[in-house]
């Protein structure tokens, strides 16, 4: 009889550390789940960010454009008139520098 209660009080304390170690697993799997999502999480939130920021480029970019055209064509109408040398110089160097605001 002795032997009975101690191989039944041995299958409750297996059966106990069973559940334990099924009740530690689940919530290390756990922990990872959630610590995966969060990572996750923050590289898309990097993504978007880098995203906003390049469209925000964009739009000044096409802001910029028109006005540095404008402004240039008429410095060059300008020098035309006054000084033809000059003006070949300055047209390579705009052209130069619209080609640069082109580049991404």
């Amino acid at each position: 009889m002795l032997n009975g209660v101690k191989r039944e009080t041995l299958k409750e304390w297996g059966l106990i550390f069973m559940g334990l170690l099924t009740f530690v697993t689940l919530i290390a799997l756990e922990f990872l789940y959630h610590f995966n999502k969060s990572k996750q999480r923050k590289v898309e939130f990097e993504r978007l960010r880098i995203d906003n920021l390049n469209m925000q480029y964009q739009q000044l970019k096409g802001q910029i454009n028109p006005h540095f055209s404008f402004n240039s064509l008429n410095a060059l109408v300008s020098l035309i008139n006054r000084d033809t040398e000059r003006a070949a110089k300055y047209t390579k160097k705009t052209v130069g520098g619209i080609s640069l605001c082109d580049k991404p």
